[in-house]
């Protein structure tokens, strides 16, 4: 049985991957923009993504905006299965 406690732990919980989500959404258009910019900016007569000092970077934001969706579909997976569950695991706390 879920109590009144449950529920208000529970809901930050919730709230937590929540903002976690909303974060990844907002770290993904940053991205988008970014290496659309980069794409189009032509510095000594070629784009600037094809430079080494932009390309890497926005891979390596790349790869961890990748690994934070799974810590936040994980999370969120966890809360779906056991919602009563109050530790759910670290993966709340980690997204």
């Amino acid at each position: 049985m879920i109590t009144a406690a449950d529920k208000g732990v529970i809901g930050a919980v919730c709230l937590r991957v929540f903002h976690a989500a909303e974060a990844l959404g907002v770290g993904k258009a940053a991205l988008r923009r970014a290496v659309g910019c980069s794409a189009t900016r032509v510095v000594f007569g070629s784009a600037s993504g094809a430079n080494q000092g932009i390309s890497f970077p926005l891979a390596g934001a790349h790869a961890r905006l990748t690994a934070a969706e799974l810590v936040i579909r994980r999370a969120a997976w966890r809360i779906d299965r056991r919602p009563n569950d109050q530790l759910c695991g670290e993966q709340p706390d980690v997204a």
